[in-house]
């Protein structure tokens, strides 16, 4: 075992070196291009030897301007690589293992690959970096509810992150390690990536066209000799071409889909597991009162280590249920669970020991008054949600054009020119990246929001409410600017969605067996 370790270490070394030296070698490669069609061709061979003006100065031009967005582009590319790359932070432990073997560099104690301090295992339940994943309203988790966990680097995978063999590092949004630019390509220089071979496809087009016809005519005139170096960047320039073109159109069309090629691997049969904050039960009797006493699905309650006991809230703490301006339900769970059928007792007000925070009588709850209604307030819970059908992809965003602005702009300017990633901002409260419409069908199967509805509506209908503050989200803001995302209906989710009924649908028992809960069906609230 050690010694695989020690030859995983070694690989990794390599693999760094390799990937410091090839972005010289590009460099000397587009030397020595520029060198040939400046100097030999435009200069020697067509202004010095033939005095063709027309011919040298449109080439010089086209040139030099696609070289400096090109050369713009990698520089960039080149510089977040190296000085900011896309690493998430190392966990404590694996911090003190590579300060061991000595591996940790100076540089990564800063920006650009940092390093959480304390905690470092998965089951600490104050593990320094859940705060990241809970505080969001959607997050992809393991089965238990929890993110997912890194062994190698000893801390939590934020969503679309893994783990790098190459570099030995998880990398956010990981695309693929590329030597040429570096090290790993990912959220914050996947569009430079984008930039950087697009320019260096049609630098190496038009080097390509330019040398093909010179080298054509002095291969047909029978007083000139065929000048090695055009043909030797002839060659360079189609071989780069190819390259260069293949993975210019390949990373487009992944920005096209918001997949990375790590994430395209797995497309048609991968089911993503999603922590999904749950809406109030008041919200929830309101779109099914059948499903909000018999969900499919497990829970999970953050910040973890406390139980629903020590939080306030009892064991089936619910809230009351509105039904009518004058009157209220209060649902008493025992005794749901005891005769299988809703006790409900009107009233025209809420009882003053009511807990409204809560929904629950505060006396029936020993240790409530130990936490304040701030710290319950804090407490999220989420329920564990699987993707409907194989090959949903929760960030397509349902239209092309809005995936290429989530990585490359919104501007038309910042897809020509190397700004920053729009993907690299993670201050949506609801999620570390947009989400797409496959979501929202997940929450529609589930019941979370209303099919008849959608989102829009839900989150009007919620804004009326100052205790409905889970509804469906459908507006946020991202760099100051409000994002609106259209609802489109799916008809298979909202026939899902369609009737609450007292009985369960074939597509709500395929739901339980796909997440393996055979619950016994309650009666339905009266």
């Amino acid at each position: 075992m050690a010694r695989i370790q020690k030859m995983a270490d070694r690989n990794v070394t390599v693999n760094i070196w390799i990937a410091r030296a090839m972005p010289v070698i590009l460099m000397g490669i587009i030397g020595y291009a520029t060198y040939v069609l400046v100097a030999l061709l435009c200069v020697n061979y067509l202004l010095v030897r033939h005095g063709d003006k027309r011919a040298a100065i449109p080439i010089l031009v086209l040139y030099f301007t696609i070289f400096t967005l090109m050369t713009i582009s990698f520089v960039r590319l080149i510089y977040t690589t190296t000085f900011d790359p896309p690493y998430v932070p190392l966990g404590q432990v694996a911090i003190r293992e590579r300060k061991e073997k000595g591996k940790i560099r100076s540089e990564e104690d800063g920006i650009g690959a940092g390093e959480y301090t304390s905690g470092g295992t998965k089951d600490d339940p104050d593990s320094p970096g859940l705060e990241l994943f809970y505080t969001k309203d959607v997050f992809v988790c393991e089965p238990n509810g929890k993110p997912i966990w890194c062994s190698h680097c000893t801390n939590w995978k934020p969503d679309r992150a893994h783990h790098d063999s190459s570099s030995g590092r998880c990398i956010r949004k990981m695309d693929h390690f590329c030597p040429w630019v570096g090290g790993p390509v990912g959220e914050n220089n996947f569009k430079f990536f984008i930039q950087f071979t697009s320019w260096t496809a049609l630098y190496c087009l038009l080097v390509l066209i330019v040398m093909s016809i010179y080298v054509h005519r002095q291969v047909l005139s029978p007083s000139e000799a065929l000048n090695g170096h055009f043909a030797a960047v002839l060659a360079l320039a189609g071989l780069f071409f190819m390259f260069t073109a293949s993975m210019a159109g390949g990373s487009i069309d992944l920005a096209l889909k918001n997949l990375t090629t790590v994430e395209r691997l797995g497309t048609r049969t991968k089911l993503y597991k999603l922590a999904v904050k749950k809406p109030v039960l008041e919200e929830l009797v309101r779109i099914s009162p059948y499903m909000a006493y018999n969900g499919t699905y497990a829970e999970i309650t953050y910040p973890l280590g406390q139980d629903r006991a020590d939080l306030g809230l009892g064991a089936n703490a619910f809230p009351p249920t509105t039904q009518s301006p004058h009157t209220i339900i209060q649902v008493v769970p025992s005794e749901l669970a005891l005769s299988g059928e809703a006790t409900t007792n009107p009233s025209t007000e809420i009882p003053e020991n009511l807990n409204t925070s809560t929904g629950s009588p505060q006396a029936s709850v020993p240790r409530a008054e130990k936490l304040s209604q701030r710290d319950q307030m804090a407490t999220r819970t989420f329920a564990v949600l699987q993707m409907i059908d194989q090959g949903d992809n929760p960030w397509d965003l349902g239209s092309a054009l809005k995936n290429w602005e989530t990585v490359m702009g919104n501007r038309i300017v910042d897809w020509f020119l190397p700004s920053e990633s729009p993907c690299s901002n993670h201050e949506d409260p609801e999620s570390q990246f947009s989400l797409g419409p496959a979501v929202d069908k997940v929450k529609v199967a589930y019941y979370f929001i209303d099919a008849r509805e959608g989102p829009a509506n839900q989150q009007h209908h919620n804004s009326q409410k100052s205790s409905l503050s889970n509804g469906g989200m459908n507006t946020t803001t991202l760099n100051g600017r409000s994002v609106h995302r259209k609802w489109q209906p799916f008809r298979k989710a909202y026939q899902l969605n369609k009737h609450s009924a007292s009985s369960q649908s074939d597509n709500q028992i395929k739901l339980e067996q796909m997440n393996g809960y055979a619950t016994t069906p309650l009666a339905q609230p009266a």
